[in-house]
């Protein structure tokens, strides 16, 4: 996957750790129809992350991330936050 820029203002960012045949990496919308697939995360096969509008997030946070852990093949599911990095001086 490559470098991607993300709005945290506009989006919220999943990351989630699936089974090989998840049926969460061929129909995200069938969990939530906001929920969208954006690709593996860098060489990792098992870990894919997903954007959520930061609208929807904001109303049904709890209501995707349940029906994201009792989705077959969702190993584990992690809200990303923007970080600041630390300077270096």
């Amino acid at each position: 996957m490559a470098a991607q820029s993300f709005n945290y203002a506009k989006h919220a960012y999943l990351a989630i750790v699936l089974t090989q045949n998840s049926p969460l990496l061929t129909r995200p919308a069938n969990v939530h129809p906001d929920l969208t697939h954006l690709g593996p995360a860098g060489p990792l096969p098992d870990i894919h992350l997903f954007s959520v509008p930061r609208s929807t997030w904001d109303l049904s946070a709890a209501t995707i991330l349940n029906a994201l852990r009792q989705t077959d093949g969702v190993l584990r599911v992690d809200v990303q936050e923007p970080r600041a990095r630390a300077k270096r001086g």
